[in-house]
């Protein structure tokens, strides 16, 4: 099986059981950096029986060979799942998400074995407490953001950081140079200002972070944690004959540890609806349900059905985790932080016009991967009929440029489509 970013062989040993051979594809993340960091935290999962990080090894590629997760993906089993088993599989999850972020990590960055660091790498060992057979450490990002800057770039800091301005600022000094060293090729008018612009606010974000460093509300967030950031029901496995057991989670490459705050996010499938409200609402149909069309009642009830799934996560998250629970609603923080950034009124200006246009460019790309059930690079399913999905992704296209068509002149209105290449739009 191929995928966005690994080559999957299933293979069979002599003694009949089964093991998973991964070959990370190029875009995959940083060279070696990402193997031997999955590695690491495969720890936690499946067995991992052999790996390489080294592409001049005989197989001329990095490769991680791991046990077969037991069990069956969830998609395969979530429609046979009652409500009830539902929530008691939803509360599951959360413990095991409340265990990941309990774990005491000194630093941002990357799990690894100590084994697999080189001397002259920087690592920030795990306390005696928590790792008691000293076998691992944080050291670099592997995260795929690292992946296209060169290794021996000396102005840039790859990890591991053990203070949240520290991280912060490398984050945003990795984007300056990466627009100073970037050609934009895309055609699509994604809206994002001149390079000077970017390069501007960068660079404002780099003064006030260890600001931002200080405020308490931010702090409580901020500790250092593993998290799984695409948790769909194809990386959840559960039991054939109790599907309300996690028997596994997989894909955890470029798996990094960041603050609590970035790395909290709902699950894919339990992801709430718009206009959904946190704390202590309970999800209800509308007022107005019995004097709704067939179809809008139809979309209520999938609509509310999505909220009591999603309740149920925020509430189980609160009881395992009141922190996790609190970096599920950090925006609200923001709101309360003072700015340090005193921006002038034409920057004011500026902003509100150029992000009124980011969240028309934003909600078609949202609108579009959702129709479409794929990702920003339109991976789809292998099984997937090609031609229906292209049909498809054509219909939709079509509709977009027939509802908006006073609004932007046409070909501004075809570079926003984003799957373009696959829509004939002449």
């Amino acid at each position: 099986m191929e995928g966005g970013f690994n080559k999957a062989l299933l293979m069979t040993r002599e003694d009949g059981t089964e093991v998973i051979a991964k070959i990370p594809c190029p875009n995959a993340g940083p060279a070696m950096y990402t193997t031997a960091s999955e590695v690491a935290v495969l720890k936690f999962v499946p067995e991992v029986l052999s790996w390489s990080s080294d592409s001049a090894n005989p197989v001329g590629a990095e490769y991680i060979i791991m046990e077969k997760v037991a069990g069956v993906q969830l998609f395969k089993k979530w429609d046979d799942i009652n409500v009830p088993n539902r929530f008691e599989l939803i509360q599951k999850l959360t413990v095991l998400e409340s265990q990941l972020a309990s774990l005491p990590l000194p630093a941002y960055g990357s799990l690894y074995l100590r084994q697999s660091i080189s001397e002259e790498m920087q690592r920030i060992d795990l306390s005696s407490n928590l790792d008691p057979s000293g076998l691992y450490c944080v050291g670099p990002s592997c995260d795929r953001l690292w992946s296209d800057i060169p290794a021996s770039e000396p102005v840039l800091n790859t990890g591991p950081w053990a203070a949240l301005a520290d991280f912060g600022v490398e984050q945003a000094r990795r984007e300056i140079w990466r627009i100073r060293h970037t050609e934009i090729k895309d055609a699509r008018p994604i809206p994002r200002g001149t390079q000077q612009d970017q390069i501007y606010l960068l660079e404002a974000t780099v003064k006030v972070m260890r600001i931002l460093e200080m405020h308490p509300q931010l702090l409580r967030s901020s500790t250092p944690i593993l998290w799984h950031i695409d948790l769909h029901m194809g990386n959840v496995f559960v039991s054939q004959d109790d599907p309300t057991e996690v028997t596994g989670i997989i894909d955890w490459q470029s798996t990094s540890i960041s603050p609590m705050f970035l790395q909290v996010r709902w699950p894919v499938f339990l992801e709430p609806p718009e206009n959904y409200m946190r704390g202590l609402h309970e999800p209800a149909l509308p007022d107005d349900f019995d004097q709704l069309s067939s179809n809008r009642k139809e979309r209520a009830i999938y609509e509310n059905d999505r909220a009591t799934l999603s309740k149920m996560y925020e509430i189980s998250s609160y009881s395992n985790s009141r922190d996790v629970k609190y970096a599920l609603n950090i925006p609200r923080v923001f709101r309360e932080l003072f700015c340090p950034y005193r921006p002038s009124v034409h920057d004011i200006e500026l902003h509100n016009e150029q992000f009124t246009d980011y969240e028309d460019w934003y909600t078609l790309q949202e609108f579009a991967m959702q129709q479409l059930d794929t990702d920003s690079e339109g991976w789809v399913p292998a099984e997937t009929d090609w031609d229906e999905k292209r049909a498809q992704n054509q219909a939709l296209c079509d509709f977009f440029l027939t509802k908006v068509a006073a609004e932007k002149p046409p070909e501004e209105l075809r570079r926003m489509w984003p799957f373009l290449e696959r829509a004939n739009t002449h």
